[in-house]
């Protein structure tokens, strides 16, 4: 992701969201769908974005996003 290598992080980060083995809370769920959802929204795809961080559940920083994200529209 940091080396805008987008599709390549989505791809790695929707892997994570498929594994059982874990050792930091979120890596597998939570945490990997927001950053899926930052990179969503950074390339302009804003309605996938909001959908993506919708899936975090009541993970503050995905919350917080949505709430500025549909303030704008």
């Amino acid at each position: 992701m940091n080396n805008a290598r987008f599709d390549d992080a989505i791809r790695e980060f929707t892997k994570a969201t498929k594994t059982t083995a874990f050792s930091v809370e979120g890596t597998n769920s939570y945490r990997a769908l927001y950053n899926i959802g930052v990179i969503l929204e950074v390339t302009g795809r804003t309605s996938e974005a909001i959908e993506k961080y919708k899936t975090c559940g009541d993970y503050g920083p995905a919350v917080e996003r949505v709430g500025k994200m549909q303030a704008k529209v």
